[in-house]
């Protein structure tokens, strides 16, 4: 998920903030352009916590788009309106042989 490369900071109050060039803005900015409507889950019954198992800061979510220079279109959050989808963890890795 791209988020995942930022899950230090956007779990660890203490956690210094991400490089502008890095895994984890690519990551940010990435969600932002395929898959706006996963940002709807920053406030919708913690299924983001639950997916970094970790409490999530909304308050630094939104100031990683800041960090970043990454932003969202606002007519994708009008996707957040009505039934999100349900987002389910990307499987596991097979494991090598």
């Amino acid at each position: 998920m791209g988020l995942m490369p930022c899950k230090d900071y956007l779990t660890n109050r203490t956690a210094p903030e991400p490089p502008k060039q890095g895994k984890c803005c690519d990551g940010l900015r990435s969600l932002f352009k395929n898959a706006a409507v996963c940002t709807c889950r920053i406030s919708d019954d913690g299924d983001l916590d639950r997916l970094m198992s970790a409490r999530l800061d909304g308050g630094k979510f939104l100031h990683l788009s800041v960090i970043c220079d990454a932003s969202i279109a606002p007519s994708d959050y009008r996707s957040c309106q009505g039934p999100v989808p349900p987002l389910r963890a990307a499987p596991a890795p097979e494991a090598a042989s």
